[in-house]
């Protein structure tokens, strides 16, 4: 089997660094989108962490974790970047 015209391209971030925009000094945060973020209970809380937290790291300018009443002081005081409703 011959693979004629194919190549091998090593992904590095020179292939793709300039499709993502950096932000701007006169920029403001909802320039950068707002991720919202559905929680469980104060027992399960880790994925909706690790989703906020991984939204934050992306570039969001904004992170809300939307959970229930019992769950926002497990969320709020473990995630001071990130706003809790």
């Amino acid at each position: 089997m011959s693979q004629t015209g194919s190549s091998i391209i090593r992904n590095t971030p020179h292939l793709w660094l300039s499709h993502y925009p950096r932000p701007q000094a006169d920029q403001h945060k909802y320039h950068r989108g707002h991720a919202v973020v559905v929680g469980g209970d104060n027992v399960h809380s880790g994925a909706a962490r690790l989703a906020a937290y991984g939204a934050l790291r992306i570039g969001a300018g904004l992170v809300t974790v939307a959970c229930n009443r019992e769950a926002l002081p497990v969320y709020a005081s473990s995630m001071q970047a990130v706003m809790t409703a």
